[in-house]
């Protein structure tokens, strides 16, 4: 039986920490790799700036076992597939802030060209924000 449910708000280290068990090229899902380092810089200003970014479906198959879970994952990606890439792109040092970048909480902050990593030691605050 499929469920359609609003699950509660996970943050992204929640879903980072579970990237393993995330099947992200299901039969039904795009290719991925699309977006340009550009793209993936933007979501991530999105995000720090508190902008508003499009919902992420994902399947959840902890509830039930499903045919559709050809992965045999725990979740598989619906609909967030190149946002997920970027964010995971973040956090793995992969994507770094546009040169620029300006972080609109405090426009005199350098922020510009770091990474994630760099946010969690030089600028702990800012990297909270993003983790939650």
């Amino acid at each position: 039986m499929l469920v359609i449910r609003q699950d509660q708000a996970k943050t992204l280290t929640w879903w980072y920490s579970r990237r393993n068990n995330i099947d992200m090229s299901p039969s039904y899902q795009r290719r991925g790799g699309i977006w340009t380092k550009s793209d993936q810089s933007f979501l991530i200003d999105s995000i720090l700036n508190g902008f508003d970014i499009p919902k992420i479906y994902m399947a959840d198959f902890t509830f039930a076992d499903s045919p559709l879970n050809k992965g045999k994952t725990q979740y598989a990606m619906i609909d967030g597939k190149q946002r997920f890439e970027a964010i995971f792109g973040f956090f793995d040092g992969t994507v770094l802030l546009d040169r620029t970048f300006v972080y609109r909480e405090n426009p005199e902050r350098s922020l510009s060209g770091l990474g994630y990593k760099d946010l969690k030691s030089l600028h702990p605050d800012v990297a909270e924000k993003f983790d939650n």
